[in-house]
C-alpha cells in the first residue's frame, strides 16, 4: 500500500475481516515538508487505522521529503517483523 494517503486497510478489513489482519504491523511515513503524503494525511490515516483496531501502527516523520531514509526504515521494520 505504498503511497496511499488514505486508509485502505480499514476498508479491506470491513469487507472481509481476514483472520489476524488487525495484528499486521503498519508503517506510515511522511516528510515534514512532503506535499504529497503530508504530515496531516499521515496523522489522519494513523488515527483511522487505530480506530479500526489495528494494534501495531508506527508513524514517522522525516526532516525532508527524502524517500531513501523512509525506505531504509521500512526495510528495517520488515526485517524486525519477520524475526518476531
Amino acid at each position: 500500500m505504498i503511497g496511499c494517503n488514505w486508509d485502505t486497510a480499514s476498508v479491506v478489513y470491513r469487507k472481509s475481516a481476514p483472520a489476524n489482519f488487525l495484528a499486521v504491523p503498519v508503517f506510515l511515513s511522511s516528510g515534514k515538508s512532503d506535499t504529497i503524503a503530508t504530515p496531516a494525511h499521515n496523522e489522519e490515516v494513523r488515527n483511522s487505522l487505530r480506530a479500526t483496531g489495528f494494534q501495531k501502527v508506527e508513524s514517522f516523520r522525516w526532516r525532508a521529503r527524502g524517500l531513501s531514509a523512509a525506505c531504509e526504515r521500512g526495510a528495517a521494520l520488515v526485517r524486525r517483523a519477520e524475526r518476531e
